[in-house]
């Protein structure tokens, strides 16, 4: 009777362990699928740039560090 039981433990520990991996295979691809469809990034520069003369060029930094 006891061998009978084992085997169902580990028949049990086994299903469990693929439900397992199948839910974490799950949200492994979701998160996949969301870095494939993520927009880019939208920049608004919102202070006006200043004016140059003719020959003179503009020099902004843009970057915040």
């Amino acid at each position: 009777m006891n061998d009978i039981k084992n085997a169902e433990d580990f028949e049990r520990e086994a299903l469990k362990d693929a439900v397992y991996l199948q839910e974490e295979q799950e949200m492994i691809m979701k998160e996949i699928m969301e870095e494939e469809h993520r927009l880019p990034a939208k920049v608004y520069i919102i202070e006006e740039q200043p004016k140059s003369k003719e020959n003179e060029s503009v020099k902004r930094d843009t970057l915040p560090f």
